[in-house]
């Protein structure tokens, strides 16, 4: 156990009185030691597919048991074992997540299921989602109903698809967050294939509710059942109306086109996938979203990270890298473009001055985005992450410089050959 955790436990240990009880003077301090601990706490979470909730009330109970003893830091680490061993051992179920989603597809080639991260997103007809998920989730929640008045959303409605994910998972709250991860995603690549190499115009809002220029978004609500009954529901934090995205004529042609190329990151993503997907859900977040302060930088954080930069790298290693893929048509307003970009979101981010970003802006991150998803799913299956890293780092290398290189590796190379001789010997 670290310092720092061992600290926070301590900590956590002394916001118990003598009969195991925290005080509300106490309550506040807890609450804050709590995401410290379930951060740090050595428990794989994923590997026994419970949440973070789940981690915290094993924590808080083991917190009480040992509370008193004479030693509570050592029997606190004795006993982590415990909990691994029992959420090892403990079952797991299939929940059962239902939802609308806001699109619809032209009549009579509608996708009927989408695999996804292992899973398949299957789509319920609309007279079996009111029989068997809104209409029994209805009659047994109350609080479910009160919610669906407040609502600017309908549970039942002709303009959205019906879908339901099958996750088995340790319990409800990881299963709804695996989900919600998926959904995420599969509207990512759906909004990137039907905006694909497209820039956004004018717009009009009439309000009072704003949105972003992609109306695909996650479902506002997910209905949750187990061995075939109801059990809660789960709202989406973007309360606003979810307005009907329709895939017909050039939207329909570019999604036949562009969503066949994306892959279904079936098996267990590698490292590489693990940044497309990155780049696929914030590619969401940045498309969708009303403000342009805050789509702006969800595209530069896309694009920080599909061009693998680090923190501790400089900024202007961003558009360095991202732009060698790109060959534009007038190379210095190009440049100049990337410039404005790149002092923008230093404003923004570190300056809070007065700046916002215009729409050409986020069409320029738009199509640096879009070029590094493309680069990587076509090269996914030929190169590995440092592969990746190396070209992003070198295309920008002019062919002077590339021949260069290519004989210092070759010098090296023979280095290497005569050491292994030297070694061999």
């Amino acid at each position: 156990m670290n310092g720092k955790l061992e600290s926070w436990i301590s900590e956590a240990i002394d916001c118990h009185d003598d009969d195991g009880v925290i005080r509300n003077e106490n309550i506040s301090r807890i609450e804050r030691l709590m995401p410290l601990i379930v951060k740090e706490i050595p428990i794989d979470r994923h590997a026994f597919r419970v949440s973070e909730e789940t981690i915290e009330g094993k924590i808080r109970s083991l917190l009480q048991e040992v509370h008193d003893d004479p030693n509570p830091i050592d029997e606190f680490e004795n006993r982590l074992s415990n909990i691994q061993r029992d959420l090892g051992i403990s079952g797991k179920n299939y929940y059962t997540v239902a939802f609308p989603l806001n699109i619809k597809f032209s009549a009579g080639d509608e996708p009927q299921v989408f695999d996804m991260l292992n899973s398949q997103v299957k789509r319920i007809g609309r007279n079996k989602w009111r029989q068997d998920y809104a209409n029994p989730a209805k009659d047994n929640d109350h609080k479910l109903e009160r919610f669906l008045k407040k609502s600017p959303n309908d549970l039942d409605t002709l303009n959205h698809t019906y879908w339901k994910v099958t996750y088995r998972a340790g319990d409800e709250r990881y299963a709804v967050n695996k989900v919600s991860e998926i959904i995420n995603l599969l509207c990512g690549k759906i909004n990137y294939s039907i905006y694909y190499k497209r820039a956004q115009g004018m717009s009009v809002n009439s309000g009072p509710w704003v949105s972003g220029w992609a109306d695909l978004r996650s479902p506002f609500v997910y209905l949750v059942f187990e061995d075939g009954y109801y059990n809660s529901y789960h709202y989406s934090r973007d309360p606003s109306p979810r307005k009907t995205t329709r895939v017909t004529s050039q939207k329909r042609r570019r999604y036949d086109a562009v969503m066949p190329e994306i892959p279904d990151f079936g098996q267990s993503p590698n490292k590489v996938d693990d940044v497309i997907i990155s780049g696929f859900q914030l590619f969401q977040s940045a498309i969708a979203e009303p403000d342009l302060d805050e789509a702006f930088l969800h595209y530069w954080r896309a694009v920080e990270t599909l061009t693998m930069t680090n923190p501790e790298e400089r900024l202007g290693k961003i558009p360095e890298r991202a732009k060698a893929l790109i060959e534009p048509k007038n190379p210095k307003l190009f440049d100049d473009r990337l410039e404005r970009v790149r002092n923008m979101r230093n404003k923004l981010v570190h300056e809070g001055v007065d700046v916002h970003p215009e729409k050409e802006d986020l069409n320029l991150l738009k199509t640096l985005l879009e070029s590094l998803i493309k680069f990587f799913i076509d090269f996914r299956n030929d190169w590995d992450y440092d592969d990746f890293r190396f070209i992003l780092d070198t295309a920008s290398t002019d062919k002077h410089g590339l021949q260069q290189m290519k004989s210092h590796r070759k010098r090296e190379v023979e280095l290497i050959d005569q050491l292994l001789t030297h070694k061999s010997i």
